[in-house]
């Protein structure tokens, strides 16, 4: 950011050094049109949403356990909801 000179990427949160503008527009989850470098809030929290649901995806299928994964994911219910993921969703594919 301008304040400490750190450059990461919005959509994956790479650390890319002091210009994050070439890794931004080539990251393969840049979901702006035409992979711009800049877009909206709305745009940037539909991307986070993604990330957070991903990363989630891939936590919940590492227990092995699957009764586990479902109170995993009921257990943080309403903080999972408070940003935009789907628990219902997310129970289904467990």
């Amino acid at each position: 950011c301008s304040g400490c000179g750190c450059g990461f990427c919005a959509y994956c949160l790479a650390d890319c050094g002091s210009d994050a503008h070439r890794h931004v527009s080539n990251c393969r989850h840049n979901i702006a049109p035409g992979k711009d470098v800049f877009g909206s809030n709305g745009l940037w929290l539909r991307s986070q949403r993604q990330r957070r649901t991903r990363k989630l995806k891939a936590f919940i299928e590492a227990i092995e356990e699957r009764a586990v994964r479902g109170r995993v994911l009921e257990a943080a219910r309403k903080e999972l909801e408070d940003v935009g993921i789907d628990v219902a969703e997310l129970l289904h594919h467990v």
